[in-house]
């Protein structure tokens, strides 16, 4: 059984440089959706119904028209064609409203990753720092405790994370399908943190490891927003990945 272990280590006595913030009015999605229309035109033959719909945001702009022409034969009266272009319209509307929402899930989305972006170019991978033995694992799980680099010696909080079923997870879990940890506090009275893994981001196969910070009991003593530098591995049979 293929078994993981992703480490997380958060230097205490450190602070980056973070830019956090909500976004200005003005980068929220705004749509204006004109409701689908129709005209019809009779005359002894033929008639006619045009449709038009429009789609206008800050970032996308689309346009669509539906031209349906009907010639009148025999037995054709006006109350069949009224109700088969009701219908008509009534589908070109939902077509519509699903194309408007996977606008604006596109377009919320992308916002979001603004709003949530830090500068990170300050931030260096810790040196110095060797991979647990499984005894120093039980001992440091979720504890604080102090480290040499050489630098100095610094005052961090070591959590494991471990999983199971890593071949089954990694090659048969759907693409956005993620595990969560528990929710587990940097000392007693500290940040309310927890790990993510999603083995399929994308559906090329991406690997995605992250790490939150959620609502904790004491989150008003607290500084915002979180200044602590971190470094996440994973940890796999005798390999280890640095992120």
């Amino acid at each position: 059984m293929m078994i993981a272990l992703l480490s997380l280590v958060i230097i205490l006595n450190s602070v980056i440089s973070v830019c956090l913030g909500e976004m200005p009015d003005n980068h929220s999605p705004k749509f204006n959706v004109l409701a689908a229309n129709s005209n019809v035109t009779v005359n002894d033959t033929m008639e006619t119904q045009r449709t038009i719909c429009r789609i206008s945001s800050d970032r996308v702009n689309a346009n669509a028209e539906a031209i349906v022409t009907k010639v009148l034969t025999g037995g054709c009266n006006a109350k069949a064609v009224d109700d088969r272009f009701e219908a008509l319209e009534a589908l070109f509307t939902n077509e519509l409203t699903e194309l408007k929402h996977l606008i604006l899930r596109v377009i919320e989305k992308d916002v979001n990753i603004e709003r949530n972006s830090i500068d990170d170019t300050d931030i260096e991978p810790f040196e110095g720092m060797e991979s647990p033995k499984p005894r120093e694992i039980e001992q440091l799980n979720d504890t604080i405790h102090k480290i040499s680099t050489p630098q100095d010696i610094q005052r961090v909080f070591t959590y494991y994370w471990k999983l199971t079923d890593m071949k089954e997870k990694l090659g048969k879990w759907e693409t956005g399908r993620s595990l969560r940890s528990p929710t587990f506090y940097i000392e007693k009275s500290g940040y309310a943190m927890y790990m993510r893994f999603t083995p399929k981001y994308f559906p090329d196969g991406t690997v995605f490891v992250s790490v939150g910070v959620t609502r904790g009991v004491l989150d008003h003593h607290l500084v915002w927003p979180f200044p602590l530098k971190l470094q996440i591995e994973v940890l796999m049979k005798n390999e280890k990945m640095t992120i």
